[in-house]
């Protein structure tokens, strides 16, 4: 049943879906899942940049991974708006509405419009209720969760390789932290942000997510209620 469900995931930059909902992705291909990813920005505006080639070069080589982990290559979308401008960009909603109309899709994955990053609700936005979001994903306060897909310590593990696949978001182990949030790491956040939701419902980790409209029935059971 789920070898004919397309899944369409929007990120605005390089790391955010392997961060926010990387297991659920895992999970899905595995179940025989579609799998299309959208990329609005190159990132370039990031927290930190390759010593060598660029955060879309770092997205490339996690695609690669997630074939090999999975038996499934993604299809992959680049918008090419210029990061950190989203809540400007005026095409952005077209650009998005072009790619629905192009998938297809059973269900569409985005970011939260209430997300902390300027360019997470920007597109959050730009894929409101017109385009039909089922699945939101949420940043690391996750205060509209209404699902969780649980995992275990070795589910979280394996969704940690995939995000350290974007090796620029890591500082060196001696290199400065004062650019990072509260001077943690991604791998870091998002590892606070699992362990919370997962205590809350007696696993180990979990992906908080909101449920925005009805899913597939062959996805429906994915996600246990918070």
């Amino acid at each position: 049943m789920t070898e004919s469900l397309r899944i369409l995931a929007f990120g605005a930059h390089p790391d955010d879906l392997e961060t926010y909902v990387g297991a659920a992705l895992l999970c899905m291909a595995r179940l025989g899942c579609s799998m299309t990813f959208v990329l609005a920005t190159d990132g370039e505006a990031g927290t930190l940049q390759p010593s060598e080639g660029t955060r879309v070069d770092e997205q490339l080589a996690s695609l690669e991974w997630f074939q090999r982990q999975t038996g499934t290559l993604p299809a992959f979308h680049r918008l090419c708006f210029v990061d950190a401008s989203l809540s400007t960009c005026t095409d952005l909603r077209d650009a998005c509405k072009a790619m629905i109309r192009m998938h297809e899709p059973h269900l569409v994955i985005a970011p939260s419009e209430d997300d902390a990053h300027q360019d997470h609700r920007a597109l959050a936005c730009a894929l409101s209720a017109d385009v039909g979001v089922h699945v939101r994903w949420l940043d690391a306060e996750a205060a509209s969760a209404t699902h969780a897909l649980v995992m275990d310590e070795a589910t979280h593990c394996e969704k940690r390789t995939w995000m350290r696949h974007h090796l620029s978001q890591f500082p060196a182990p001696d290199g400065s932290r004062a650019h990072l949030p509260s001077g943690r790491d991604i791998e870091e956040r998002i590892l606070e942000r699992d362990a919370a939701c997962g205590t809350r419902l007696g696993h180990d980790f979990a992906e908080p997510i909101e449920v925005c409209a009805r899913l597939p029935n062959a996805l429906a059971d994915l996600w246990s209620t918070l």
